[in-house]
């Protein structure tokens, strides 16, 4: 090594110089990084579109603090009637409630659980035509915020099959008496 070759202001340029290179790999690394997440929230949001458009029962996001629906599969569309030109954001799903009461009783639900699973209640369709289903609701994030992701399956058929039962069953007794 030669004597007197890194002189206080090369030492001082060498150190500046080292740190800019570790700050450009830091970057390029964070960049690197952030364009291989990029690519798998893509790909999930992806699978995610697939699933909900391909699934045969009704899905909705709505948001938690006023439940308008952000969102709604092709299934919610045609089951509940709704417009597809209808702008997202402008129903909540308030607006489907049979009773006014449930949505209290779901609220409590969610608050105790977090989740609303296989919860039984009356819905009504835009021409004012009423439907049973079973509502499972969990909380997701979309868009940056922590909404609902919730799925209606159809119990309409099972709940005339049990009131028919129960008609005939009170029938068989009377007719017994």
């Amino acid at each position: 090594l030669m004597k007197g070759a890194f002189t206080a202001n090369r030492l001082e340029i060498v150190n500046l110089l080292s740190s800019q290179i570790a700050v450009s790999i830091k970057n390029a690394r964070l960049y690197a990084d952030t364009k291989a997440l990029n690519y798998k929230l893509k790909e999930s949001e992806e699978r995610f579109r697939i699933i909900a458009e391909t699934t045969p029962i009704p899905l909705v996001i709505t948001r938690i603090s006023d439940h308008i629906i952000l969102y709604a599969n092709a299934q919610m569309v045609k089951t509940f009637g709704l417009s597809t030109l209808e702008p997202i954001g402008h129903r909540s799903m308030t607006d489907f409630f049979y009773k006014s009461d449930e949505q209290i009783k779901l609220e409590q639900v969610y608050q105790q659980r977090n989740s609303i699973q296989n919860y039984e209640l009356q819905l009504k369709r835009l021409d004012s035509s009423l439907l049973w289903v079973a509502m499972f609701s969990h909380p997701i994030i979309y868009l940056n915020e922590k909404v609902l992701l919730t799925a209606l399956y159809d119990i309409t058929a099972r709940k005339q099959a049990e009131e028919e039962r129960l008609l005939f069953t009170q029938q068989l007794a009377e007719s017994e008496e």
